[in-house]
């Protein structure tokens, strides 16, 4: 075939350049004509009427030149930025990137219609949080987590918002594996430890999952699975997971635990709750107290990292009477701490503190 596969360059084929007064041979000219209907029907029309049959390779093009422009506007369209990566301009200024990690967009977005997040890059998505709300699974409360679907920014540098479209179930007594209904733990064996519950994305194929790991930062990421947010963290005491129920940043247990109850004085000293560990939550918290004849009481708090209480009183009770109060204006330290202080004298016939639960941002600040 004349025409280089390559190149596209068309050459004559040889014996079909005549002179005047030669007898034209036949043979090189019939197959000269053959070859030139051939390739005008392998030519795509201008007037669209035949498609490609094969793949349309393009120049590269640049920024101000793209491979892909109009005739009224040759500087806007698409070009080849670098291995891997097209991108769009407009008037010879880029707009957007595209590549295996997905989709990226230089300046403000705008959306008209039904959309979907889980193709956006970039710092205006830092911190977003839609749904993934986390639930006791009912066929198995002691081991399984139930994920609503949702999305969420992933946390590294360059923030990238991952979707769940549909709910899924975890086991926290397997080992990870991809799908609703298998293991979600990263690493190591089941134990009574805060777990923190991720949402993970492949970059390559768009998957998304999630993964229990009682690392806080840094979970082991299943293989090729390269973004990841903390959506929550939950409980595991006396060998189930805590029962509870999540209303956005709010995370209630169903049953109060008893973390401290005295009738003596407390110094100054740190206090472990039952909430999360290994992040700064604002615990949930249920105060009782009562006293007898000459009985007094004053409880001081202070957030874990505050050094001492700050707070004096949150309750203060004089003798032959008793008190019931929530707090939840203290936080803890990444140890599930806050600081106390209880000062008694008299009959004290209670003095007790219940968690009640736990208000957790979950990466958004």
């Amino acid at each position: 075939m004349p025409r280089n596969p390559s190149t596209g360059v068309y050459s004559k084929p040889a014996g079909t350049t005549p002179s005047v007064g030669q007898v034209i041979d036949p043979v090189p000219w019939n197959a000269l004509t053959t070859d030139l209907g051939n390739e005008i029907t392998n030519s795509l029309p201008r007037d669209g009427s035949a498609p490609m049959v094969s793949p349309l390779k393009l120049a590269s093009g640049s920024a101000a030149a793209p491979g892909v422009g109009f005739s009224a506007d040759p500087s806007t369209g698409i070009y080849l930025k670098a291995a891997g990566v097209g991108a769009i301009v407009a008037t010879g200024v880029e707009i957007a990137t595209w590549s295996a990690a997905g989709f990226s967009i230089n300046g403000a977005l705008t959306v008209s219609g039904a959309f979907s997040y889980a193709s956006i890059s970039g710092e205006p998505e830092r911190g977003k949080l839609y749904g993934l709300t986390l639930a006791n699974n009912s066929g198995d409360a002691t081991n399984d987590i139930d994920v609503a679907s949702g999305f969420a920014a992933s946390d590294g540098t360059t923030p990238f918002v991952m979707q769940l479209p549909s709910a899924l179930t975890k086991r926290l007594d397997a080992a990870w594996a991809v799908g609703s209904g298998n293991g979600g733990l990263d690493t190591g064996s089941i134990a009574n430890t805060t777990y923190h519950v991720w949402l993970i994305q492949r970059s390559d194929t768009g998957v998304v999952d999630a993964l229990f790991s009682t690392s806080a930062t840094a979970p082991t990421m299943p293989a090729n699975y390269d973004r990841k947010r903390r959506i929550g963290s939950i409980l595991r005491r006396s060998a189930s997971i805590a029962r509870f129920n999540q209303f956005g940043d709010y995370f209630n247990l169903f049953t109060q635990i008893v973390d401290f109850a005295s009738s003596s004085n407390f110094p100054t000293a740190l206090l472990t709750l039952s909430v999360p560990s290994g992040i700064v939550v604002r615990p949930l918290l249920a105060c009782q107290a009562a006293t007898g004849a000459g009985g007094n009481l004053q409880n001081s708090m202070g957030s874990g990292a505050a050094g001492g209480v700050t707070i004096t009183p949150y309750q203060q009770i004089g003798p032959n009477q008793s008190d019931y109060t929530t707090i939840d204006f203290v936080s803890t330290n990444t140890s599930s701490q806050i600081y106390l202080t209880s000062s008694v004298s008299g009959v004290i016939l209670t003095n007790s503190i219940f968690t009640a639960g736990w208000v957790d941002t979950r990466g958004r600040t």
